[in-house]
């Protein structure tokens, strides 16, 4: 396959690029082509364009969650309730302060995050094209896309490209050291619990707000249709991929004849045309 399957050593040999240790050669975004999204799919199409969502938008409601350290916690209670104390002259207060102040950091907390979270921007994507629950969850059961991108061409564009990393417990940061806490809450946009991980997330995150930002054209490498994108929609979104700068491979997604696994092909691209018969098209290949 032209793209998809392109050698990250060919070209120049004096030019070694950006480095992609430890990332996949391409990532994928699942989108549904449905009313209410269709308009921004076909964006990424005919802008170059990406949404990057606020993380309070996405469908994990613990996005960017992160937990007070138990024991720090509990010995800077007395000395805050000390300093609010003395700089305000309430001592008879402090006793009923001490009592409260839990509820209050806990708020703190919580705004700290939300404050924090508005000012990020997330674009989800995935190291797999071929999950079935993806296709059923994003791509509105087949009835969608997905687009590959590839990174070689995306680590020049000046967002962070991070993997999700998955545990069973959140993050923990120190109401006493606001350096630490500080870390702990850039860390918390990319993590997740563990019941996330068949998703394989990696993200592009930009720091400074959310909202459409236009990508290098050429990291889009790939789309692919699945089985259930409707004649009239498939031929839309084609018509709009042969005016795209450059070829863009096309795939197909359907169930594997012999599993319940999703089988992934190349029927073409986007400028010499798509094979008329799917089941003679080769295995879409990602390295």
């Amino acid at each position: 396959m032209s793209g998809s399957g392109a050698d990250m050593s060919s070209g120049n040999p004096g030019n070694k690029g950006p480095s992609l240790e430890g990332m996949p050669r391409y990532l994928y975004k699942f989108r549904s082509v449905d009313e209410k999204s269709i308009r921004f799919t076909r964006r990424i199409i005919t802008e170059s364009e990406l949404f990057f969502s606020c993380p309070l938008d996405l469908n994990d409601p613990f996005e960017g969650y992160f937990a007070f350290d138990r024991v720090d916690f509990g010995a800077a209670v007395p000395a805050l309730a000390a300093q609010f104390t003395q700089a305000t002259g309430e001592a008879h207060r402090q006793e009923a302060l001490q009592q409260h102040l839990p509820s209050i950091l806990e708020s703190y907390r919580l705004k700290t995050r939300e404050d924090y979270l508005r000012n990020v921007g997330i674009v989800s994507l995935t190291a797999r094209n071929d999950s079935t629950l993806m296709w059923a969850h994003y791509a509105d059961s087949h009835r969608g896309l997905c687009f590959e991108f590839d990174l070689t061409v995306g680590a020049h564009w000046g967002v962070a490209i991070v993997p999700v990393i998955y545990s069973e417990q959140c993050l923990v940061g120190k109401v006493s050291d606001m350096g630490s806490l500080s870390e702990v809450m850039t860390a918390s946009v990319y993590h997740k619990s563990a019941d996330w991980a068949y998703e394989k997330e990696w993200r592009f995150i930009h720091f400074k707000g959310c909202g459409a930002r236009k990508f290098p054209p050429r990291m889009l490498s790939g789309v692919i249709f699945g089985s259930q994108v409707s004649s009239d929609i498939g031929q839309e979104i084609f018509n709009e991929l042969k005016a795209y700068p450059h070829a863009v491979n096309i795939g197909h997604a359907g169930r594997d004849p012999f599993s319940y696994s999703t089988r992934v092909v190349y029927v073409g691209d986007s400028h010499s045309g798509v094979a008329k018969d799917v089941s003679e098209a080769r295995p879409w290949i990602t390295r």
